[in-house]
């Protein structure tokens, strides 16, 4: 099933990207606690 493989690995490196994304945006835009 290596369909079902690379679907899962998209979504891992899409995951990674977003929290990446996350974590920069956060950076240049701290909230406030």
């Amino acid at each position: 099933m290596p369909y079902l493989f690379v679907e899962k690995n998209i979504m891992l490196c899409f995951y990674a990207e977003q929290s990446l994304e996350k974590k920069r945006s956060e950076k240049h835009h701290p909230k406030p606690v």
